[in-house]
């Protein structure tokens, strides 16, 4: 039945139709952006203008998803360019902490073991691998851990000391 509404030609002619339709629209809006509309210069979230990015970096880095994200982006940019080799970031109670290469930041906490007081990272942060081979450490040593067996090539910060604030650090008005 409803071959007899829907031929060949028509489905035909409906594609062709479709077709440049979409060509046309695409032409359309390509021709009609702004010059320089491309790639954003400036913070959608008030930061002002975007920072040199270091070369290895794709411009497709801006915008960045959220305020947060951009200051983490921001800061890791300004550590890069003073020379620290800042891989990534996160951000945690407002503060910014860099990934950077055999860096945790550790939080200590104590416990009563059967013969001493055992201190231990009770919270690890900063660089994955350099976390996992803390993990490793601590599930060996067990009760007998001390500090002396954290390997001389990672670097352990204090979580309070670690953490940046992205505001003062980039001499930023906070919004």
């Amino acid at each position: 039945m409803l071959r007899k509404h829907f031929s060949k030609k028509g489905l035909l002619a409906a594609f062709i139709f479709c077709v440049m339709a979409t060509v046309i629209s695409i032409w359309y809006y390509h021709l009609m952006r702004p010059p320089g509309a491309g790639s954003p210069t400036v913070s959608p979230y008030g930061f002002g203008p975007y920072p040199p990015l270091p070369e290895e970096w794709s411009p497709d880095i801006w915008p960045c998803r959220s305020p947060e994200h951009e200051l983490r982006v921001r800061v890791q940019i300004k550590l890069i360019s003073q020379g620290i080799n800042a891989f990534d970031a996160y951000t945690e109670n407002g503060l910014v902490y860099p990934r950077i290469k055999n860096t945790l930041y550790v939080e200590w906490d104590e416990y009563l073991g059967k013969s001493r007081v055992v201190r231990y990272p009770a919270k690890v942060g900063g660089d994955l691998d350099a976390s996992d081979r803390l993990d490793a450490i601590l599930n060996a040593k067990g009760e007998d851990f001390t500090e002396t067996d954290i390997p001389s090539d990672i670097k352990i910060v204090p979580f309070e000391e670690g953490g940046i604030d992205p505001y003062e650090f980039l001499g930023l008005q906070r919004r």
